[in-house]
């Protein structure tokens, strides 16, 4: 070098003192990981990884040598593991460590410019929650919030943390901490909490399963949560392209096909995790619902995205177990965005079985929704403008509480998305401490075993698992109404678990004869698909700009986004909350004929597993089918009526059929009865264990 240097200006000078070298590397860990953040214990390996940059001739193998040092923050010791290098990429795979404790986190290499740090680090379970808007649904939305609040003010869940932040948002706008910072940074004035963006259904679980463990005598583990949900998306766009192409009557979306997959999955697979929570459906209910078996419509993409998921997340060996659990929502009652048949949908939702785990959903848990939806299903006293500042006038007299629980804890868009998500959570967390902590319980409410037709006393006797006995909770029944839930069907050509509305035709799916394949290139659905997928995306993502603009939870019917500042230019014009549309070319669906489908009274049989229907209204009339909380669950289980949800709420938990022990519904059910007088699921599900006949 040159004894001299020229002069340079300050600036200039200072920095090229400030630059690294050219010769120098360049570490950084992935956007996912940071301080305060939860690592995977044991049995599992946890993975750290990250990118580096360099130039391959100063290092004799071409590679830097990359190290993680990991410092036990109390104990004052730590230990190095070596990393591998492949590419620009690096990542290192840690040995089981037990669950808790505080580690700084030391990524180097020889000649990097400066060390990737990770302070305040735990071990604990991570569980990767996704889906769709009531995955996403944030705990603002919710009406069990604020005694969260509390609860982490005055100390509780210490164990909670999570990568908190909107998932809609880009990742890098997230930020690892704990529940309770999350909710030290206003108040409830101003209800701006971190934690308020976050995931209701995925932090409630954690929340559930953290007083469980305390309640069953457990030192509660840390919990480390990430939601990476978007709202209006498709199960395709969560899959990859080969593997939704594994199941027939798909839809095709064009673009949006396996975007969510490669932008909110991809960044997380080399993450060991404890397992999955899933909550999805809303906008795949327009389409094929299938059968697992067939390999056909939801049913398949399910259990086939559970395989990918699983696979992908366990390549490496003893990192994320390849039968991680994998927890699944069912969909609530009145939320299937305009879908026609939510019966089938919640069918499909369980591989086909009626019940998970099963056969094909091996480690799989179900929390059902059906009787979960918003006590207040009605948007009347809203749209009436019956909540502004005078809705104690007299015109409003019937929404006074209506409007005092919107004024408390507001709607997004909606009773499509019900603020009731805490049960949820805590059905979740149910299922999850029995099978995935092997605690004693309950993974799921009572299943149909089998059923059988009792002539002679005029009853139908329906028997479920043994594992939790019956409990038949009080409901309304009169001359004229029955809320059992519990129907029978009176016309045998009636019988048919999903119909699909064909060119104005009603066509039953059952059968795979049948079954008519809708996908293609050419078919007008699958362009209809596609259009609706990316308008759905951008849809939630201006409603959200609504809310913050004008801090109403729900936009008046057909609010179009005006063209102007401060509503970004992509929402201009959009319809962010279109009216209802009339019914389709095919009219009602026949197979779901209310004069077909007769709703009879229940109650507990003289065996604790057993219900007993009553059919002597039917006046010796046959029977061919029977099902249980099959359909939009308000018109089942609630009265039904122009008050519902305005001035009358259905509570949470209506319907009557629930496990006397666990305290969960009863699974939904359809089978058809045979001319033998017993039950007959729809494959792979299996009913044709009757009770031993009386007659």
């Amino acid at each position: 070098r040159s004894p001299r240097a020229p002069m340079l200006a300050p600036g200039l000078l200072v920095a090229l003192l400030w630059a690294p070298a050219a010769d120098a590397a360049t570490i950084v860990l992935n956007e996912t990981f940071g301080d305060h953040m939860v690592l995977q214990r044991e049995p599992s390996r946890a993975a750290l990884y990250g990118m580096i940059t360099y130039d391959p001739a100063e290092f004799a193998d071409g590679v830097p040598q990359v190290t993680v040092t990991i410092t036990d923050v109390v104990a004052k010791s730590g230990f190095k593991v070596n990393a591998t290098v492949t590419g620009r990429g690096w990542k290192a795979i840690l040995p089981p460590r037990k669950a808790g404790g505080n580690f700084t986190l030391t990524v180097d290499c020889g000649p990097c410019d400066s060390p990737a740090r990770l302070f305040d680090v735990t071990f604990g379970d991570v569980w990767y929650c996704s889906g769709q808007s009531n995955m996403w649904l944030p705990l603002e939305y919710t009406y069990h919030r604020n005694e969260s609040v509390i609860a982490l003010k005055n100390g509780s869940y210490p164990n909670i943390r999570g990568l908190i932040g909107n998932s809609q948002n880009k990742i890098s706008t997230w930020s690892w901490m704990s529940a309770q910072e999350a909710v030290s940074n206003t108040n409830f004035s101003h209800p701006t909490f971190d934690l308020f963006q976050f995931s209701a259904v995925c932090y409630y679980f954690a929340e559930s399963l953290t007083d469980r463990m305390i309640a069953n005598g457990e030192e509660p583990v840390p919990f480390g949560l990430i939601c990476t949900a978007i709202g209006g998306s498709m199960i395709e766009e969560w899959t990859t392209n080969k593997t939704t192409e594994t199941c027939s009557n798909y839809n095709n979306i064009g673009p949006a096909m396996q975007s969510l997959f490669d932008q909110n999955v991809v960044p997380f697979i080399d993450m060991t995790v404890k397992g999955f929570l899933w909550y999805q459906g809303e906008n795949n209910d327009h389409g094929v619902m299938g059968n697992a078996k067939r390999m056909d419509g939801y049913g398949c993409q399910m259990t086939v995205m559970i395989n990918e998921w699983r696979s992908r997340w366990s390549q490496v060996p003893n990192t994320t177990d390849p039968l991680a659990p994998f927890g699944i929502c069912t969909l609530a009652a009145g939320n299937p965005e305009g879908g026609l048949d939510i019966g089938a949908m919640r069918w499909s939702q369980s591989g086909n079985y009626g019940v998970a785990p099963n056969h094909i959903m091996e480690n799989v848990f179900l929390a059902q929704a059906y009787d979960l939806g918003d006590p207040w299903p009605s948007r009347q006293c809203y749209d009436s403008r019956c909540c502004d500042s005078d809705f104690r006038s007299k015109k409003c007299t019937d929404c006074v509480e209506y409007c005092e629980i919107l004024h408390s804890t507001n709607y997004f868009m909606g009773p499509i998305h019900p603020r009731l998500k805490k049960p949820l959570g805590d059905r979740l967390a149910e299922a999850a401490h029995t099978l995935v902590y092997k605690a004693d319980g309950y993974m799921f409410g009572p299943t149909i075993d089998g059923c059988r037709v009792e002539s002679s006393q005029q009853t139908l006797r329906i028997r479920f698992g043994s594992a939790d006995p019956l409990l038949v909770k009080p409901y309304k029944q009169t001359a004229d109404v029955s809320m059992s839930s519990l129907r029978v069907l009176v016309n045998a050509s009636l019988y048919c678990v999903e119909a699909r509305d064909i060119n104005g035709t009603w066509i039953c799916q059952d059968d795979a004869s049948v079954a008519m394949e809708i996908d293609g290139d050419d078919n007008d659905d699958d362009a209809d698909a596609a259009r609706a997928a990316v308008t759905d995306r951008t849809v939630y993502k201006c409603y959200q700009e609504y809310t913050a603009i004008t801090g109403q939870g729900m936009a008046p019917l057909d609010f179009e986004v005006p063209s102007e500042d401060p509503w970004p230019e992509e929402c201009w014009g959009i319809n962010i909350h279109p009216a209802p549309q009339p019914a389709n070319n095919g009219g009602p669906n026949p197979y779901d004929d209310p004069k077909a489908w007769v709703t009879v009274n229940i109650t507990l049989g003289e065996n604790p597993n057993e219900l007993v229907a009553d059919l002597s209204p039917l006046q010796g009339a046959s029977i061919y089918g029977v099902r249980y909380a099959w359909g939009n669950i308000w018109d089942q289980c609630c009265e039904n009526g122009p008050d519902l949800g305005q001035s009358r709420i259905c509570p949470p938990a209506s319907c009557p059929v629930h496990g006397a022990k666990s305290g969960l519904p009863a699974n939904p059910f359809m089978a058809k009865i045979t001319e033998e007088g017993i039950c007959e699921c729809n494959s792979p599900q299996d009913c044709s264990y009757p009770p031993a006949p009386r007659d």
